[in-house]
């Protein structure tokens, strides 16, 4: 795992005595990583440049995935929760607005909050709300491509409930499971994950 983390990173034995993630910070630029979906598909990822939506700072990626079209995805450069994403032409085709989708940092166990924010699409200018309750249920040591790596598993409650597994360590999230009525609908896995 160090040489997946590289130097000046707080390692997975420091993290669990603290039981504390202090904040968001995002993969470094040109780090690929690959999740693999509950049906069998794969997603790849690259951390590109930095940028901006609405005023909101944001860190971008390159998301690819089989059957759909490459998209470049804006997540929140302060908080590492999904804003926007963008078409190949580098527009703005779906984004949460206001962001209040963020994570509350820092994470700590049985830290709780509540989001409430719009889904745009910025094209047709069609909006939904949303909400969810968030909630840290736990920091776990779980295994990673390269070693293992401390977790915080986050709940939200919302009209889709999801479990997600976040590294402060390598930014991103780790495992995401989306459940309706008590079912697991969705799940995606990391299965690689490559710094530069």
């Amino acid at each position: 795992l160090a040489a997946t983390l590289g130097t000046g990173w707080t390692t997975p034995a420091m993290a669990a005595k603290t039981l504390e993630a202090k904040r968001f910070i995002p993969p470094a630029i040109g780090t690929k990583w690959t999740y693999r979906h509950l049906d069998g598909r794969t997603e790849k990822l690259e951390r590109i440049e930095n940028g901006s939506w609405g005023g909101t700072r944001i860190v971008r990626y390159r998301r690819e995935i089989e059957d759909e079209p490459i998209k470049i995805r804006g997540f929140s450069g302060l908080y590492g929760t999904w804003v926007v994403d963008f078409d190949e032409a580098e527009q703005g085709i779906f984004a949460a607005d206001p962001d209040d989708r963020r994570y509350r940092w820092p994470l700590a166990p049985r830290l709780y909050w509540k989001t409430k924010y719009e889904l745009r699409d910025p094209t047709t200018d069609e909006r939904r709300m949303a909400k969810a309750d968030w909630r840290v249920e736990a920091f776990e040591r779980i295994p990673v491509p390269g070693g293992r790596t401390i977790a915080v598993r986050l709940l939200g409650a919302g009209k889709k409930p999801q479990k997600v597994w976040f590294s402060e360590h390598l930014g991103i999230r780790t495992r995401v499971q989306t459940f309706k009525k008590d079912e697991m609908i969705k799940e995606k896995v990391l299965t690689s994950y490559t710094r530069t």
